[in-house]
Protein backbone atom coordinates (compact mmCIF):
# COMPACT_ATOMS: atom_id res chain seq x y z
CA UNK A 1 0.00 0.00 0.00
CA UNK A 2 1.09 3.82 -1.10
CA UNK A 3 1.33 6.57 1.18
CA UNK A 4 -1.40 7.58 -0.71
CA UNK A 5 -3.43 4.63 -0.35
CA UNK A 6 -3.32 4.18 3.38
CA UNK A 7 -6.60 3.81 5.01
CA UNK A 8 -7.70 6.42 7.44
CA UNK A 9 -8.99 4.91 10.55
CA UNK A 10 -10.54 7.23 12.23
CA UNK A 11 -10.45 11.34 13.10
CA UNK A 12 -12.08 13.33 16.16
CA UNK A 13 -11.78 17.01 17.66
CA UNK A 14 -11.96 18.15 21.02
CA UNK A 15 -12.50 21.63 22.07
CA UNK A 16 -11.22 23.14 25.54
CA UNK A 17 -11.26 26.50 27.28
CA UNK A 18 -9.77 27.37 30.36
CA UNK A 19 -8.55 30.72 31.55
CA UNK A 20 -5.38 30.99 33.38
CA UNK A 21 -3.49 34.08 33.00
CA UNK A 22 -4.10 37.44 31.57
CA UNK A 23 -4.03 38.37 27.85
CA UNK A 24 -2.17 41.53 26.53
CA UNK A 25 -3.08 44.82 25.81
CA UNK A 26 -4.54 45.60 22.93
CA UNK A 27 -4.05 48.34 20.51
CA UNK A 28 -6.40 49.34 18.03
CA UNK A 29 -7.19 46.53 15.16
CA UNK A 30 -7.37 42.69 15.98
CA UNK A 31 -4.62 41.30 18.10
CA UNK A 32 -3.80 37.48 18.39
CA UNK A 33 -1.54 34.49 18.67
CA UNK A 34 -1.21 31.06 19.01
CA UNK A 35 1.06 30.74 22.80
CA UNK A 36 1.11 26.69 22.12
CA UNK A 37 1.20 23.88 19.98
CA UNK A 38 2.27 20.47 20.99
CA UNK A 39 1.86 17.27 18.51
CA UNK A 40 1.97 14.40 20.74
CA UNK A 41 1.44 10.85 20.54
CA UNK A 42 -1.42 9.64 22.63
CA UNK A 43 -1.41 5.74 21.41
CA UNK A 44 0.35 3.49 18.88
CA UNK A 45 -0.29 0.25 17.50
CA UNK A 46 1.64 -1.79 15.01
CA UNK A 47 -0.61 -0.58 12.06
CA UNK A 48 -1.99 2.76 13.76
CA UNK A 49 -0.75 6.22 15.63
CA UNK A 50 -3.42 8.52 17.54
CA UNK A 51 -1.86 11.69 17.06
CA UNK A 52 -2.99 15.10 18.96
CA UNK A 53 -2.26 18.72 18.20
CA UNK A 54 -2.82 21.14 21.09
CA UNK A 55 -2.79 24.33 20.63
CA UNK A 56 -3.56 27.85 23.00
CA UNK A 57 -5.12 30.79 21.27
CA UNK A 58 -4.14 34.52 23.07
CA UNK A 59 -6.85 37.13 21.90
CA UNK A 60 -9.37 39.44 22.87
CA UNK A 61 -11.89 38.70 25.44
CA UNK A 62 -14.98 37.77 23.46
CA UNK A 63 -13.39 36.63 20.37
CA UNK A 64 -15.00 33.49 19.05
CA UNK A 65 -12.97 30.83 17.34
CA UNK A 66 -15.08 29.70 14.30
CA UNK A 67 -13.04 27.51 11.93
CA UNK A 68 -10.43 24.47 11.92
CA UNK A 69 -8.86 23.50 8.75
CA UNK A 70 -5.78 20.83 9.31
CA UNK A 71 -3.90 18.45 6.99
CA UNK A 72 -2.34 15.17 8.60
CA UNK A 73 0.62 14.49 6.69
CA UNK A 74 2.56 10.85 7.12
CA UNK A 75 5.73 11.67 5.88
CA UNK A 76 5.37 14.61 3.72
CA UNK A 77 1.83 12.87 2.26
CA UNK A 78 -1.29 14.38 3.41
CA UNK A 79 -3.38 11.53 4.91
CA UNK A 80 -6.60 13.21 5.58
CA UNK A 81 -7.99 16.69 6.77
CA UNK A 82 -9.98 17.74 10.02
CA UNK A 83 -12.55 20.41 8.19
CA UNK A 84 -14.55 21.78 11.42
CA UNK A 85 -16.49 24.67 12.12
CA UNK A 86 -16.13 25.63 15.32
CA UNK A 87 -18.27 28.77 18.33
CA UNK A 88 -15.76 28.63 20.59
CA UNK A 89 -15.66 31.57 22.76
CA UNK A 90 -11.69 32.92 23.88
CA UNK A 91 -12.38 33.63 28.00
CA UNK A 92 -12.12 36.97 29.88
CA UNK A 93 -8.62 36.53 30.15
CA UNK A 94 -8.67 36.20 25.85
CA UNK A 95 -7.10 32.51 26.39
CA UNK A 96 -8.19 29.22 24.58
CA UNK A 97 -7.24 25.42 23.61
CA UNK A 98 -8.10 23.45 21.12
CA UNK A 99 -6.98 19.93 21.00
CA UNK A 100 -7.50 18.65 17.59
CA UNK A 101 -6.88 14.53 17.27
CA UNK A 102 -6.67 12.15 14.20
CA UNK A 103 -6.11 8.28 14.16
CA UNK A 104 -3.61 7.29 11.04
CA UNK A 105 -2.51 4.13 9.66
CA UNK A 106 0.70 3.14 8.76
CA UNK A 107 0.28 -0.36 7.22
CA UNK A 108 -1.35 -3.26 6.84
CA UNK A 109 1.04 -6.24 6.28
CA UNK A 110 3.78 -7.48 6.68
CA UNK A 111 6.02 -6.21 3.67
CA UNK A 112 4.48 -2.68 4.61
CA UNK A 113 5.65 -3.05 8.42
CA UNK A 114 9.14 -4.22 7.26
CA UNK A 115 9.87 -1.28 4.69
CA UNK A 116 8.72 0.89 7.89
CA UNK A 117 11.02 -0.77 9.96
CA UNK A 118 13.95 -0.64 7.79
CA UNK A 119 13.33 3.24 7.87
CA UNK A 120 13.58 3.60 11.12
CA UNK A 121 11.02 6.42 11.90
CA UNK A 122 7.94 7.89 10.59
CA UNK A 123 7.47 11.65 10.13
CA UNK A 124 4.56 13.05 11.71
CA UNK A 125 2.95 16.63 10.11
CA UNK A 126 -0.14 18.84 11.40
CA UNK A 127 -0.44 21.77 9.21
CA UNK A 128 -3.59 24.35 8.60
CA UNK A 129 -4.89 27.45 9.70
CA UNK A 130 -7.08 28.32 12.84
CA UNK A 131 -10.06 30.89 12.09
CA UNK A 132 -11.12 33.50 14.55
CA UNK A 133 -14.15 36.14 14.89
CA UNK A 134 -14.05 39.11 17.07
CA UNK A 135 -16.33 42.06 15.97
CA UNK A 136 -16.71 40.93 12.35
CA UNK A 137 -13.71 40.79 11.50
CA UNK A 138 -11.63 37.82 10.92
CA UNK A 139 -8.23 36.66 11.51
CA UNK A 140 -6.45 33.62 11.02
CA UNK A 141 -3.52 31.60 12.28
CA UNK A 142 -1.26 29.45 10.67
CA UNK A 143 -0.54 25.63 12.18
CA UNK A 144 2.10 23.96 11.88
CA UNK A 145 4.32 20.99 13.79
CA UNK A 146 6.44 17.78 13.14
CA UNK A 147 7.43 15.20 14.90
CA UNK A 148 9.06 11.89 14.76
CA UNK A 149 7.46 9.02 16.10
CA UNK A 150 9.36 5.18 16.24
CA UNK A 151 8.41 2.81 13.30
CA UNK A 152 6.68 -0.23 14.55
CA UNK A 153 8.76 -3.44 14.31
CA UNK A 154 8.06 -7.21 14.09
CA UNK A 155 8.35 -9.44 16.73
CA UNK A 156 11.80 -10.98 16.70
CA UNK A 157 11.86 -15.46 17.33
CA UNK A 158 15.12 -16.19 18.94
CA UNK A 159 16.62 -19.18 20.41
CA UNK A 160 17.51 -18.48 23.62
CA UNK A 161 18.60 -21.41 25.18
CA UNK A 162 19.24 -25.35 24.47
CA UNK A 163 19.62 -28.37 26.60
CA UNK A 164 19.96 -31.18 24.92
CA UNK A 165 21.52 -35.22 25.57
CA UNK A 166 22.02 -38.91 24.37
CA UNK A 167 20.80 -42.41 26.83
CA UNK A 168 22.87 -44.92 26.50
CA UNK A 169 19.79 -47.08 24.44
CA UNK A 170 20.89 -43.49 21.88
CA UNK A 171 17.89 -41.97 22.09
CA UNK A 172 18.09 -38.17 22.05
CA UNK A 173 15.86 -35.49 23.88
CA UNK A 174 16.59 -31.86 23.63
CA UNK A 175 14.34 -28.71 25.30
CA UNK A 176 14.69 -25.86 23.34
CA UNK A 177 13.17 -22.49 24.86
CA UNK A 178 12.12 -20.02 21.95
CA UNK A 179 11.99 -16.62 22.53
CA UNK A 180 9.85 -13.77 21.34
CA UNK A 181 11.08 -10.25 21.37
CA UNK A 182 8.48 -7.14 21.17
CA UNK A 183 10.96 -4.29 20.63
CA UNK A 184 7.84 -1.86 20.78
CA UNK A 185 6.71 0.43 23.09
CA UNK A 186 3.30 -1.21 22.95
CA UNK A 187 1.83 -4.60 23.60
CA UNK A 188 1.61 -7.38 20.42
CA UNK A 189 -1.47 -9.99 20.67
CA UNK A 190 -0.55 -13.21 18.97
CA UNK A 191 -3.13 -15.22 16.99
CA UNK A 192 -0.74 -17.89 17.10
CA UNK A 193 3.38 -19.06 16.47
CA UNK A 194 3.38 -22.26 14.51
CA UNK A 195 6.36 -24.30 14.77
CA UNK A 196 8.56 -27.34 13.22
CA UNK A 197 11.59 -29.26 14.64
CA UNK A 198 14.16 -30.86 12.81
CA UNK A 199 17.30 -32.64 13.69
CA UNK A 200 19.89 -33.53 10.83
CA UNK A 201 17.07 -32.51 8.34
CA UNK A 202 14.70 -34.84 9.76
CA UNK A 203 11.20 -34.02 11.39
CA UNK A 204 10.83 -34.57 15.11
CA UNK A 205 7.80 -32.03 15.80
CA UNK A 206 5.37 -29.26 15.02
CA UNK A 207 2.67 -27.72 17.36
CA UNK A 208 0.97 -24.30 17.60
CA UNK A 209 1.31 -21.93 20.71
CA UNK A 210 0.63 -18.87 22.41
CA UNK A 211 -2.98 -18.27 20.84
CA UNK A 212 -3.93 -14.96 22.14
CA UNK A 213 -1.38 -14.06 23.97
CA UNK A 214 -0.25 -10.84 24.72
CA UNK A 215 3.49 -9.68 24.54
CA UNK A 216 4.29 -6.53 26.16
CA UNK A 217 5.97 -3.91 25.32
CA UNK A 218 10.02 -4.04 25.24
CA UNK A 219 9.48 -7.30 27.07
CA UNK A 220 9.50 -11.08 25.18
CA UNK A 221 7.54 -14.41 25.56
CA UNK A 222 9.12 -17.61 25.99
CA UNK A 223 8.25 -21.13 25.21
CA UNK A 224 9.21 -24.50 26.10
CA UNK A 225 9.66 -26.65 23.01
CA UNK A 226 10.78 -30.55 24.21
CA UNK A 227 11.80 -33.11 21.55
CA UNK A 228 12.79 -36.70 21.14
CA UNK A 229 14.27 -39.16 19.06
CA UNK A 230 13.41 -42.60 20.14
CA UNK A 231 13.70 -46.62 19.49
CA UNK A 232 10.45 -45.41 17.17
CA UNK A 233 12.88 -43.47 14.75
CA UNK A 234 15.32 -46.55 14.27
CA UNK A 235 16.65 -45.26 11.01
CA UNK A 236 17.84 -41.72 12.10
CA UNK A 237 18.86 -42.71 15.24
CA UNK A 238 21.39 -44.96 13.35
CA UNK A 239 22.27 -42.47 10.93
CA UNK A 240 23.29 -40.17 13.82
CA UNK A 241 25.41 -42.73 15.01
CA UNK A 242 27.36 -41.29 18.17
CA UNK A 243 27.60 -37.94 16.69
CA UNK A 244 28.21 -35.75 19.92
CA UNK A 245 26.32 -32.38 18.35
CA UNK A 246 23.14 -32.30 15.59
CA UNK A 247 22.26 -29.47 13.86
CA UNK A 248 18.86 -28.25 14.51
CA UNK A 249 16.13 -26.17 12.40
CA UNK A 250 13.21 -24.74 13.98
CA UNK A 251 10.37 -23.21 10.95
CA UNK A 252 7.01 -21.13 11.57
CA UNK A 253 5.10 -18.60 11.31
CA UNK A 254 4.50 -16.30 13.74
CA UNK A 255 1.15 -14.42 13.54
CA UNK A 256 -0.28 -11.53 15.04
CA UNK A 257 -4.03 -9.45 14.69
CA UNK A 258 -1.62 -7.48 11.92
CA UNK A 259 0.19 -9.71 10.02
CA UNK A 260 2.08 -13.29 9.90
CA UNK A 261 5.41 -13.14 8.78
CA UNK A 262 7.69 -16.64 8.51
CA UNK A 263 10.59 -17.10 10.22
CA UNK A 264 13.70 -19.66 9.72
CA UNK A 265 16.09 -20.17 12.84
CA UNK A 266 19.25 -22.63 12.71
CA UNK A 267 22.04 -24.14 15.42
CA UNK A 268 23.53 -27.44 17.15
CA UNK A 269 22.46 -29.49 19.66
CA UNK A 270 26.00 -30.25 22.18
CA UNK A 271 24.60 -33.73 23.26
CA UNK A 272 25.42 -34.94 26.63
CA UNK A 273 24.95 -37.84 27.98
CA UNK A 274 22.34 -38.95 30.21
Amino acid sequence: MSPRQRRILGAGLALATFGCRTGPELANGFDAQLTREELTVHNQTLTRIEVQDLVEVQGPAGATLTHARVDWLLDGVVQTTTDASLNNALEQDGHAALALKVTLATGDNAQELLALEKRGSLRVTARGILTLLWKGNLRELELARTREVRAPHLLRPSVREVNAGRYDNGELTATIYLGLQNPNAFPIRLRSLHYRVMFAGHPVGEDTVGQAEWVQGSASAEFELEEFLDASSPEILQELGHASSVPYRIEGEVATESYTQPFSLEGTLHLKKG
